[in-house]
C-alpha cells in the first residue's frame, strides 16, 4: 500500500457523489435534469508498453470495464469504474492480475468545437483521471492515471456503441519505471440508468 494516498481517493470518490445528486442547475443557469445516469460495460485487448517490439501476440491480453458516470451538461461529466483482469508481458508466460478502480472527469470534444447538436450520431468524449491500481502478484497498491477517448456512436434515447483507446499509466506497474498498459475496446452505453 506504500505509495497510495487512500484518503484523497475516497474524498474525491465522496466529493463526485456528493456533487452528482445536489441541485438542478449548473453553472450556466441550464435545467439539468434532462442529465441522467449512464452505465457501460467494455471489452477489449490491451497490451504492456508501446516500443515496436512490444507489439507482438504473446503481449496481448483481454480487457475488461465497467463505469457508472453522469453527464453534467452537454459537455462534461464525471465517471467512475473498474478495470481488469490482467495483463501480459513479453518476458515471460506469467498473467500480472491486477484491479484498477478509477474515477475520472469527461469532456465532449465534439460539442466543444461543434457545439451542442441533440441529433448527433458521433461524439468524442476526452476522459483522464486518477485510479487505485492493485497488483496481485506484486501485492501492492498504488495510484496510476488513465487518459483516453471514447468515440461513441447514438443508437437510440437508450444505447449509444462505443469505441475505446486509453491507457494506463504510471509509475512501476510492471518494469521498474514509467510504465503504460494501452488498451483499446469496444462495448455499450446504456442511458437513463436513473
Amino acid at each position: 500500500m506504500k505509495g497510495f494516498n487512500h484518503s484523497l481517493y475516497i474524498k474525491v470518490l465522496f466529493t463526485f457523489l456528493f456533487w452528482s445528486t445536489i441541485g438542478n442547475v449548473n453553472s450556466y443557469g441550464q435545467d439539468v435534469n434532462e442529465r441522467k445516469w449512464f452505465a457501460s460495460i467494455d471489452g477489449g485487448i490491451q497490451m504492456s508498453g508501446i516500443k515496436s517490439e512490444d507489439f507482438v501476440s504473446s503481449n496481448y491480453s483481454p480487457l475488461f470495464r465497467l463505469s457508472l458516470g453522469k453527464e453534467f451538461s452537454p459537455n462534461f461529466g464525471v465517471q467512475i469504474g473498474y478495470q481488469g483482469k490482467y495483463f501480459l508481458l513479453i518476458s515471460d508466460d506469467l498473467r500480472y492480475n491486477y484491479d484498477f478502480f478509477f474515477i475520472e472527469g469527461m469532456v465532449n470534444m465534439t460539442n466543444l468545437f461543434f457545439g451542442k447538436n441533440l441529433h448527433r450520431k458521433y461524439n468524442l468524449w476526452f476522459h483522464a483521471g486518477p485510479g487505485y491500481f492493485y497488483h496481485e502478484i506484486y501485492d501492492r497498491s498504488d495510484l496510476h492515471w488513465n487518459f483516453g477517448g471514447s468515440n461513441t456512436f447514438f443508437l437510440s434515447d437508450k444505447f449509444s456503441l462505443k469505441l475505446d483507446v486509453s491507457a494506463v499509466i504510471g509509475w512501476d506497474i510492471y518494469q521498474g519505471d514509467m510504465d503504460i498498459l494501452p488498451s483499446i475496446s469496444a462495448g455499450v452505453i446504456i442511458k437513463e440508468i436513473f
